[in-house]
């Protein structure tokens, strides 16, 4: 049994899946469409009832087009573990590459132990990119993470879950909101690892993504972001950037592209 490439996308977004075939010809026919939920026509009494936690426990707003990214991908995973399948390639409509890289994908999913989650790449543009590293397996191409990258590593725009994994997210995803590419929340404390592999891509012109316009609307400007009550995490990550670097050649750790 062949594992499932599931699609998310906004039911509107035609155009966007025309592309996406284009340029997966060969795997296009094997999506399976979930229709992605749109965080921005929900009602405002539902869309205060699912972020208020999450405004709680970090201090800022989710947007609209977050909390849909979350919801769609909670769907996925309790579509993928109705199936049988062993494992799941979640793709979103917006991902670049071609047939060679997502059989490449693919295949490394093959090798992944249970309990792993793959990044299949798609960190073009992020500032977050230079703190990715990670160590080589015993199989080519794939990448263990370090435990410090685990907060950088962004987007959920390709990825391969176990049934295992899989599990995990959703039953977290259930118990509070979280942005869906919070890997490293959704991980912590268990023993899922995160793997990575630079083969498909994210557009860096982020016009056409409709969760990262949203993001760039809530950022915030420069000296709210000097002054913010965020500045000791900030520190913290200061201390842990440079603890990394020291340690990170007897780990045998690389930066990954």
């Amino acid at each position: 049994m062949s594992d499932p490439i599931y699609l998310v996308s906004l039911a509107r977004d035609e155009a966007r899946r025309s592309a996406l075939a284009a340029r997966f010809p060969q795997h296009a026919a094997a999506f399976q469409l979930v229709e992605a939920v749109d965080g921005r026509a929900m009602p405002a009494r539902a869309f205060f009832e699912r972020t208020v936690d999450f405004y709680r426990n970090y201090r800022r707003l989710m947007s609209p087009a977050e909390l849909g990214c979350t919801l769609s991908h909670l769907q996925v995973y309790e579509t993928f573990l109705q199936s049988a399948a062993e494992r799941a390639l979640v793709l979103e409509d917006d991902v670049e590459g071609d047939d060679k890289a997502l059989a490449q994908v693919l295949a490394l999913a093959v090798q992944l132990p249970q309990d792993a989650i793959l990044i299949a790449g798609g960190q073009q543009g992020l500032v977050s990119r230079k703190r990715l590293y990670g160590k080589p397996t015993a199989t080519p191409g794939l990448y263990e993470l370090a435990g410090y990258s685990y907060p950088h590593i962004k987007r959920t725009c390709g990825y391969v879950v176990s049934r295992q994994s899989a599990a995990l997210l959703l039953q977290r995803g259930r118990a509070t909101t979280q942005v869906a590419d919070g890997w490293d929340r959704y991980v912590a404390g268990t023993s899922i690892r995160l793997y990575y592999a630079p083969l498909l891509s994210h557009p860096e012109l982020l016009a056409g993504s409709h969760i990262e316009r949203d993001r760039l609307d809530l950022d915030p400007g420069f000296w709210q972001k000097v002054f913010s009550p965020r500045l000791p995490r900030k520190l913290r990550q200061y201390v842990q950037d440079i603890c990394f670097q020291v340690t990170r050649a007897l780990h045998g750790y690389r930066r990954l592209p």
